[in-house]
């Protein structure tokens, strides 16, 4: 019996590291991960935003506007379209892309602030981006001012932008 379970088990390892080695070698020539993309997400129109946050954990949040003066009225004023956040990062994109529902207004209003409400940290608008007339202003809020970025929509909704850049350095 003794003789007969070694060229068995001999042959199930024989099998085994063949299967291997045929699975290694086909999956090695793909230049990406199986199940993921390395290439940009872009969509056809629509924007991506940018932050860099070295001390704190952060909140983007953004608000669709009638005008520019609905938009500057305070933080909040406008229609919230999402708040995205994050922890310290050398650089994080963000996209958004319009529907329909944008062709209303006539400005995206964008800022980014500390998530922790004990620290006080400061993002300013570091690079407006490449969207023809945005516009930096500040709001003041309590003792604070905080810079946005007012983004006109049109534009967005025939091209695909780079835009403004958020930073606490």
């Amino acid at each position: 019996m003794r003789g007969f379970s070694a060229p068995l088990l001999l042959l199930l390892i024989s099998c085994l590291m063949a299967a291997g080695i045929f699975i290694y070698s086909s999956y090695r020539t793909y230049p990406n991960v199986r199940g993921t993309n390395t290439q940009s997400q872009q969509s056809k129109t629509g924007l991506e935003l940018s932050v860099v946050s070295t001390n704190t954990s952060w909140e983007m949040l953004k608000y669709l506007c009638i005008s520019e003066s609905d938009c500057l009225e305070s933080l909040d004023a406008g229609r919230r379209l999402s708040k995205v956040s994050g922890s310290p990062t050398e650089l994080r994109d963000i996209s958004e892309s319009p529907d329909d529902t944008w062709k209303e207004f006539k400005f995206l209003k964008v800022y980014v602030r500390s998530s922790l409400s004990l620290i006080n940290s400061s993002f300013s608008v570091l690079t407006l981006g490449d969207v023809p007339g945005t516009l930096m202003k500040v709001i003041p809020f309590g003792n604070a001012k905080v810079n946005v970025a007012l983004i006109p929509i049109e534009p967005l909704l025939s091209s695909f932008y780079k835009s403004a850049t958020f930073s606490d350095r």
